[in-house]
């Protein structure tokens, strides 16, 4: 009678080690899932960071070329300015060489320059590696492998590959390529790519060596600056309706540069004495006046009497633009009649650059900035130029005198006038083109510029003959 009751036992514990073995697994089935879902969840927050790593390396790769690009410029233009028997043979690789390792083609890391103050007070070496305060790629990719290490990842970049070209007049274009990986500490993840990147790094306020080797004096700097917003050589202050000269009509070109000398009105021959550096302002002209005679020209509102005695130039203005009230004392005007264009211009933009240091513009016609690194005047479809100053045309003669134009490249490669497409003309309101007489003396030295660059400076109205079209 005992044998059911142990087999019936028997089994309800077989079942019940069965169910306990079940349960067993499927908590263990449970918790390992658990853990491979940890370990994932942990692989996925740290392949986005590593992610998020690779995005800010990108996006600082690029202001990185850049900055590099901008002072590796700086960088060769102050040693081509300063080390005339050195000439950078091979500008691009120069300033790949810069950019990438602040030395010049890998080597040279300072240089000698006058102990002017160029690059510290009293100093006679400069240092690349200082000038750029070590902006360059090789320390910005140190740095990111040593940020890298903090947040647990291992960063190298190898094979570097760095181009430098003139990409725009006023800008080069650098390109960088290297072979990028990215490892987890863990040896979980591992990334690698070649990591490429194009910028354009502007050029302003890089040396121009072109002008410190054509003195033959690494003393002479100019520095690459482009004109403000706005800026022109010449100027349009106001529109006259009709002017001439030597009393005849408006069809005839009058013209003449001074200072104002505002009497407001004079209905009488009551005018202070006058001589040809000024413009006689008046709102109304007895024009048989002697005295009006006296001045370089005359601007007005209403004559009173026939203009047939004014021997000068001279311009008049409806009522709506009452010149005498608008010109004030001393200011420098070049009143320009010509043809039916009757101006009053301020040509000061000008005057100031033939006296001192010029701003730049692009022209097709002239080197770029890595030809002017390598001393090189031919042209360039991305080339800048800027004018000469007077201080170079009397020191460096070029030809004949008024012989070459005042742009830069033509006068450093002693191209003369007659070679020029159009060849050169004088400017008016320009020292010693301040009045027709003086224009046309050919025993002064004249600011002269090729018809070519005419229209890049703007002074298409005021050239003292017609370009040719």
């Amino acid at each position: 009678m005992t044998k059911p009751k142990t087999a019936k036992g028997f089994f309800f514990t077989l079942l019940v080690v069965i169910l306990f073995f079940f349960l067993f697994v499927l908590a263990k089935s449970y918790m390992a899932t658990q853990q491979a879902h940890e370990s994932l969840d942990g692989i996925k927050a740290r392949a986005s960071a590593m992610k998020s790593f690779v995005e800010s390396m990108d996006s600082d790769a690029n202001r990185m070329a850049r900055l590099a690009g901008s002072r590796a410029a700086a960088s060769a233009g102050l040693y081509a300015s300063n080390n005339l028997s050195n000439n950078i043979s091979s500008a691009s690789a120069a300033l790949a060489s810069l950019a990438f390792n602040n030395t010049l083609n890998g080597t040279t890391q300072c240089f000698p320059v006058p102990s002017d103050n160029t690059c510290a007070p009293g100093s006679t070496t400069c240092c690349f590696g200082t000038q750029s305060d070590r902006a360059c790629l090789s320390l910005w990719s140190d740095g990111f492998v040593e940020k890298a290490e903090v947040y647990g990842m291992n960063a190298s970049f190898a094979d570097w590959s760095i181009s430098v070209s003139t990409g725009s007049p006023f800008n080069l274009s650098v390109s960088v390529a290297a072979n990028f990986t990215l490892n987890d500490s863990s040896a979980a993840l591992s990334f690698g790519r070649v990591e490429s990147v194009h910028a354009s790094a502007p050029i302003d306020g890089a040396e121009d060596p072109t002008y410190p080797l054509f003195m033959g004096n690494a003393s002479y700097h100019r520095r690459i600056l482009q004109p403000p917003a706005g800026y022109q050589l010449a100027r349009l202050l106001y529109n006259g309706s009709s002017g001439g000269s030597n009393g005849t009509s408006s069809g005839d070109s009058g013209w003449a540069y001074g200072s104002a000398a505002n009497i407001n009105t004079t209905t009488s021959c009551s005018i202070p004495a006058g001589d040809k550096t000024k413009i006689l302002v008046v709102s109304d002209i007895n024009a048989s006046c002697s005295e009006v005679n006296d001045y370089a020209g005359v601007l007005f509102n209403a004559n009173l009497t026939p203009l047939s005695s004014v021997t000068v130039p001279w311009m008049n203005f409806s009522a709506g633009t009452n010149i005498s009230n608008l010109l004030s004392n001393g200011t420098r005007v070049l009143m320009n009649n010509d043809g039916a264009r009757h101006e009053v211009l301020d040509v000061e933009n000008l005057r100031s650059e033939i006296n001192g240091s010029a701003y730049y513009r692009p022209s097709a016609s002239a080197p770029d900035f890595i030809l002017r690194l390598e001393n090189r005047t031919g042209a360039s479809a991305n080339g800048i130029a800027s004018l000469i100053n007077r201080t170079i045309a009397v020191n460096k003669s070029c030809g004949a005198s008024n012989g070459c134009s005042w742009s830069d490249f033509y006068y450093f490669n002693s191209t003369l006038c007659s070679a020029t497409p159009g060849g050169c003309v004088r400017i008016r309101g320009a020292p010693n083109c301040t009045n027709q007489s003086d224009c046309g003396n050919n025993d002064l030295l004249h600011f002269v510029i090729d018809c070519g660059s005419v229209p890049g400076y703007g002074l298409g109205n005021v050239t003292n003959v017609t370009c040719p079209n």
